[in-house]
């Protein structure tokens, strides 16, 4: 039991505070830190006492009697804040009452990750949420017990009671406690996402939390007639003019340019990217190294529980490559303007399956991602890796029923200009196509949509049952 604790604490580091923070502008907010907070004060009291419990039977042979005794009485007492109290009043917080008069917390929850308008900064999915708050009351719960039936053992080797019914109806009790709990956590794990991504950075840092193409031949464009395309701002470089030939006059015209020179870069690796055996990905992110765009992951050792071994999560080094050296749509994909779509998905697993690994992958002129999963023993952390495979989303656009659709950007802005938060605006199943910004607010001089290379890694590390792509910005 006590090793199994340790896991518990290791995952819920940083969850009450987590927990206690998350923002909201309604009602739902008030109500959520109310409650918490009456949770916390009956829950730390016993993790306090839990942990001076344990210091005292590490040292029973050495301690005085007494001391033991008055432990264990504090532990079992009817007083209000023993133990045996403090759990009863949590759990009148946590299940709410039978007429319906009072939510239970787990409801309050629910409602407020449901109104909550930006999941991209809870720093995990919803579900894992709801998850944490489950295992810090079962934590609570497992540690309230074991000192409780210790505490009756020491009393009745000290001669002041047999107390075999009072460790009858607690384990009745805790057993009633548990089953109210995991019903109300299983019906507030309803209709709640399992996605977790990432917001817009504060500041824009290219190569940190964003990749593009950083060359551009113009600034802005001025006609004659006043017609004005760009951002409106003194010439700092060359100023060009148009032109007469004899009685010609050559004025500025468009078209879209594919130059695969030496500062495109326009190359995805194909090579697979996968954890080590024993482990699964907790995380992922995109990276470029020698002009080639990466997959990069985070792993870690599974653990029974939807738990993941924090001490071995890490970040493995992109095993990169010279583009001289590697054999094109084997080893990378390489853009141009027949062949520049990246299909949108979310791959999810099938129940029972993790991620082990993920890469891109090409389906005729698309570009889109695969990832590899294995089935996982929620109860004991078994990881099936014989039985792993790959898999993606086959469909394509030219396909009769369902085909694949287009998702267009309509005059596109450098997305780092926004002072607004972007937010998702693709749908699974579609693809989009890099391609020239706006004419009228750009010039055509940047190449979007560009590549978020901040890291997704949820704070709860914890199983990964899919990875997807996805499209956000401003509509």
């Amino acid at each position: 039991i006590s090793d199994r604790l340790r896991v518990f604490e290791t995952s819920l580091k940083g969850v009450e505070f987590a927990l206690k923070n998350l923002e909201d502008t309604t009602n739902s907010q008030i109500s959520w830190e109310v409650r918490f907070d009456r949770l916390q004060d009956y829950l730390r009291p016993i993790w306090s006492l839990y942990d001076r419990w344990v210091t005292y039977v590490e040292h029973r042979a050495t301690l005085e009697e007494s001391t033991l005794i008055d432990m264990a009485e504090a532990v079992v007492s009817h007083h209000p804040m023993s133990s045996h109290s403090l759990i009863w009043q949590a759990h009148d917080v946590v299940v709410p009452w039978a007429d319906g008069v009072r939510l239970g917390l787990f409801e309050h929850l629910h409602q407020l990750l449901k109104k909550s308008s930006n999941i991209c900064s809870l720093n995990m999915s919803p579900q894992q949420y709801m998850y944490a708050l489950y295992k810090l009351i079962m934590t609570t719960e497992v540690k309230a017990f074991s000192m409780m039936t210790f505490s009756w053992m020491l009393l009745r080797e000290a001669g002041k009671g047999n107390f075999t019914k009072e460790v009858v109806l607690a384990t009745e009790a805790r057993e009633n406690r548990m089953k109210e709990q995991l019903d109300a956590v299983k019906l507030n794990m309803k209709g709640l996402d399992t996605y977790f991504y990432r917001c817009d950075p504060n500041v824009f840092i290219e190569g940190k939390n964003y990749w593009q193409d950083p060359s551009r031949r113009y600034d802005y464009i001025q006609y004659e007639s006043g017609q004005f395309f760009g951002e409106r701002k003194e010439c700092e470089t060359t100023k060009v003019d148009s032109w007469w030939r004899w009685f010609v006059h050559c004025s500025y015209c468009f078209c879209l340019c594919d130059d695969p020179g030496p500062r495109s870069d326009r190359y995805f690796s194909l090579r697979e990217v996968t954890a080590i055996p024993g482990n699964i990905i907790t995380g992922i992110r995109l990276e470029k190294v020698d002009r080639v765009f990466h997959i990069r992951i985070q792993e870690g050792k599974i653990l029974r529980g939807g738990e993941v071994d924090r001490e071995t999560v890490r970040w493995t080094e992109v095993q990169g490559f010279k583009l001289s050296e590697a054999k094109e749509d084997q080893d990378y994909s390489v853009l141009s303007f027949e062949k520049r779509a990246m299909d949108l998905d979310d791959l999810i697993a099938p129940r029972g399956y993790v991620v082990t690994g993920v890469k891109f992958r090409e389906l005729g002129m698309h570009l889109g991602i695969s990832i590899k999963v294995a089935p996982a023993d929620f109860s004991t952390g078994a990881l099936r890796e014989d039985m792993a495979y790959w898999f993606d989303n086959g469909n394509t656009d030219a396909m009769e029923q369902n085909p694949r659709e287009r998702m267009t950007l309509e005059e596109p802005d450098v997305p780092t200009k926004s002072v607004l938060k972007s937010r998702i605006d693709s749908a699974p199943d579609t693809f989009i196509e890099f391609q020239p910004s706006s004419m009228l607010k750009d010039v055509a001089q940047t190449t979007v949509p560009f590549l978020d290379a901040q890291a997704v890694s949820p704070k709860g590390m914890t199983w990964l049952r899919g990875i997807g792509l996805y499209h956000k910005g401003m509509t």
